[in-house]
Parts: structure tokens; sequence; C-alpha cells
């Protein structure tokens, strides 16, 4: 947002209302009621943006269609790109959604003839596409990479940027220093208590970090499993006689860092390259005011030679200097239980190397991974956006999913283990009576579900959950009232709460 609103600033010269959660309410206000007075013309911002009150609308742009993060997953759920199009329609106004990698729903109008499709086929100033390789990581033995996530061909791909004076982007869809830590002796993961979730650990400021719930604890000595001779499946044998000698007690217990970060891949290169300046980004490092435009004004400024962050990173960022991105596990979140997730890896990898030779200077991209012949790897590597479009659109219409079906997702969940399970079998007798009462049997609701959610428990809370598929959002749209009016009516459960989210994006 702030790039943004630079460059509207520079080019149109006129005043711009700023949008979103980190303005404060009294400038919000303000912004608000120029707009309003028709003092302000234009509004940029985020998610919430969408509802600005513009006098004589006649142009809403969305950019980055197809980014989930428009998807608001509790409270008042909304798609701030479906708001924009409908907003654009009652306003009879113009709308524009941009994308490098536009999202299924939106291909899907453009071949309905709903959306008018307009290609850039070339770069600005007909740069190059960026050169994008693979670097097989079941090919590097451990003994050869000069650390844990660097390869030799990353490595070497750095040292000759860094020695042409180039600049380089490392993206790593993690953050912390370690995934979580692990018991050397029981196996045991430190996770949080209120979620089913291992705590990431954060090396700089060492602490243990839930990043669902914001716990936060200082790491633990030991395992605590191990140290409690009552509970510890290591100490004791079956029939209760100590395996371990006094002299052994104290190798048992150690807790050992699993799995990296970003904090930890800072810390590599900080090692392999130490003339270079590298700086991070992440939501640890630009939780305070000002911090995205400091972080970025280095890299565009040359201070600082490697970049290293999340997804923040691949969003859309214009740092010419850089020539080389590097792609340190491009098989996170392939394999997580969601339909989207190989549509949503496409377009992190395809998004992340956009970074790359958008100077003078040509861009290359090395992608790290151990699937290097996954279809959305390969369809990433060689371009082919469309044929990739083809092949999951023809596998979402097999099994119904969107965008050639629709879905509604219910979460039921409580504090109270039991409750949760009850609610849930509830739940599904109230959900199969409304749809047993739809007469159109050939087109009635499908159920998924009811199982646990993929965290069962999170924020404190146990959590099951069902799909409904359906090919009439109508049909959905009239289950999910039904179900509010059916969950008003429940009074004997101390602390039930149903979730219900049409079109969900969050499958978690």
């Amino acid at each position: 947002t702030p790039q943004f609103v630079d460059q509207f600033r520079a080019r149109l010269n006129i005043p711009i209302a700023l949008l979103h959660s980190q303005v404060g309410s009294t400038p919000r206000w303000e912004a608000w009621q120029a707009l309003l007075q028709g003092d302000i013309k234009v509004a940029i911002g985020a998610r919430s943006a969408v509802f600005a009150p513009v006098n004589n609308l006649k142009l809403l742009i969305v950019d980055e269609e197809h980014e989930s993060s428009y998807k608001q997953s509790d409270g008042l759920r909304y798609h701030a790109r479906d708001v924009a199009v409908m907003r654009a329609k009652f306003a009879n106004a113009n709308i524009l959604l941009g994308s490098a990698t536009p999202s299924f729903e939106s291909l899907l109008n453009v071949k309905k003839k709903r959306y008018e499709l307009l290609e850039l086929p070339e770069r600005v100033s007909t740069r190059p596409i960026p050169q994008i390789e693979i670097v097989d990581l079941n090919q590097v033995k451990r003994k050869e990479m000069p650390s844990e996530n660097i390869s030799p061909a990353l490595h070497e791909a750095i040292l000759h940027t860094l020695s042409k004076r180039g600049q380089v982007v490392i993206f790593y869809n993690k953050r912390g220093f370690a995934s979580y830590l692990q018991c050397q002796s029981c196996n045991e993961v430190v996770s949080c208590p209120n979620c089913t979730v291992p705590l990431t650990y954060h090396m700089k400021k060492n602490v243990l970090l839930c990043h669902y719930c914001g716990l936060s604890k200082t790491p633990p000595d030991r395992c605590p499993e191990c140290r409690n001779p009552e509970t510890t499946r290591i100490e004791r044998d079956l029939d209760g006689e100590l395996i371990a000698k006094e002299k052994d007690m104290d190798k048992i217990g150690k807790l050992a860092q699993r799995g990296a970060g970003t904090e930890k891949v800072v810390d590599e290169l900080a090692v392999l390259y130490p003339d270079a300046k590298v700086v991070r980004m992440d939501r640890d490092t630009v939780g305070k005011k000002g911090a995205y435009r400091e972080i970025l004004g280095k890299m565009r400024s040359g201070e600082a030679d490697i970049l290293v962050g999340t997804q923040m990173i691949a969003k859309g960022h214009d740092l010419p200097g850089v020539t080389l991105v590097g792609i340190i596990n491009a098989d996170i979140g392939l394999h997580v239980p969601d339909f989207r997730s190989s549509e949503k890896i496409f377009q992190l990898i395809t998004q992340a190397a956009g970074r790359a030779g958008r100077g003078s200077e040509p861009g290359r991209v090395l992608v790290q991974t151990r699937e290097p012949q996954h279809p959305t790897i390969v369809a990433t590597v060689t371009g082919r956006f469309k044929a990739f479009a083809r092949y999951e659109l023809d596998f979402r219409k097999s099994l119904g999913y969107p965008p050639m079906g629709r879905l509604l997702r219910l979460v039921v969940s409580s504090e109270d283990q039991a409750e949760a399970h009850q609610a849930t079998e509830t739940t599904f007798m109230a959900l199969k009576h409304l749809i047993e009462q739809d007469s159109d049997t050939e087109q009635r609701c499908q159920i998924l579900g009811p199982a646990p959610a993929a965290y069962e428990k999170l924020r404190g809370r146990y959590r099951w959950h069902f799909l409904v598929k359906s090919r009439s959002a109508a049909k959905l749209s009239s289950l999910a009232s039904s179900l509010y009016t059916w969950k008003g009516s429940l009074k004997h459960f101390k602390d039930f709460r149903l979730a219900i989210d049409v079109d969900p994006f969050d499958m978690l």
C-alpha cells in the first residue's frame, strides 16, 4: 500500500485517501469525510477499502485479484474482490482486476463472457522474462550443501550476483528460526497448549511463539515429558524399572531445533556472505510503523544486498536492482489439506519469480525443490499457466469444487472436547434434515464430513468441520440462513459456536 500511494501521488499530484487497519481511527474518519464531500476523489487501501464512500464512483481497481487475503474469514465474512465486482455493477462503474496469475474464478468468468480478458504479453520496456531454473535437492548430498538451506547452485548464483553488484531476493514462506523443538530422546514436539500446532522457535528474542493464538513462552531447558519420571516413555520400562542410569540422565530430554524459517536463513546468509548487508521482511520485522518503507527503502537505495522474506515480499514490489531470486523450498504448502493448494503455490512462486529482472539487467530465478516433477512446479518453471489452469479446472470439475461448484464450510467449536463432538453430531443431523427437505433430489446439496479440522484445537477451542457442495449458490445461501435460525434456537449447549462460511478460502 505505501508503494502504491507513493506512485499515485507522484503521477496524479492530488490528495489520496489511505485506508487500512493500521491507519488510526481519526485519520480514517477524516478520509471518509473528505471522500463523502468530494474533496478527495481517489481511495487506496487494503480489503476494507472496498467500502470507501467514494462519490460518483466510476472506476474500481483490484490489484493482485487472485490473493486469498481478500477474503475476510472471521467476523463479517466477505471477499473484497467479489464485493468490488458487485459494487461496480450497482454504481454502473468500470472494474479492473489485475494479476499475473488470475484466479480460476476470474478465468471461468472470462470463459463465460462475463469478463473481458485484456492481456499484457510483454513486460514493461520489453524486458525479458526471468530465466527460471530447477535445483533438485534430491540430487544434492547433505555434505555438499554450503549451509542447511542454501544449495551449491544457489550459493554460486548469489556469489556471482553480488560480485556484479546486483541484489538478491530469497523467498522462504516460513518465519522464525526453527519450525519446532523436538526431544532427542522421546521425539516429543513442544506444542501450543491452546492449539494443536508446534510452537515456532524465534532465536533473536529466544521465545517459542504460536503463530495462531499468539502464545509466547521461554523455551524449556529440557523436554517436559522426559523430566517427569511418572509420564516419561524413556526413563522407565513396562515394569516400572528405571532404564537410564544416573550418569546418563544429563543426556535425556535434550531439545533439538528442527526445520527452519526466515530468521534461520538470514543467519546462514550472514555466515556465507559476511560482506553483504542482509535485511528480512516478515510479520516479525514489520510490526512497527514505517518498517515496510524502511526495509524496502534499503533495497531501493542499494544499502541492502539481500532481502529475505515470506510471501509478503512476493506481493508486487518493484525492486529494479534485484537480478536473482532464490526460492528456498518450493514444496511448502503443496500438500496441505486444501483443494486450492496447487493453485496457491503456482501463484506464489510465479509472483516471487517476478521480482527478478525488473530493471535494466536480466533476471534469474532458482527454485529449490524435492518434487521437480510435480505438475505445479513444472507448470511454474515452464510458464505454462493456461495449461496448468485447464488441468486444475478439469480436476475441480470432476469433484464439483469451485469455481465449477460452490462450497459452504461449517466449523463447530467448543472449549469442551466432549461438547464439541456432541454439538457436531447435532449439527450434522440438523444439516441432513434441512437438505432432505429439498424436493430436487438430483441437485441436492452434498455433505462432506464431519471430521476434525486440520488444526483440531485452535485458540483453546476444539474444532470439527463440514463442507457442503452444490452447483447452486442460491441453495447454499438458503441453507446458511436456515442454519443461522436453527443455531439461534439451541439452548442446551454451554459453549457451542457455529461458524458458517460461504465460498470459504480457509480450509484449516
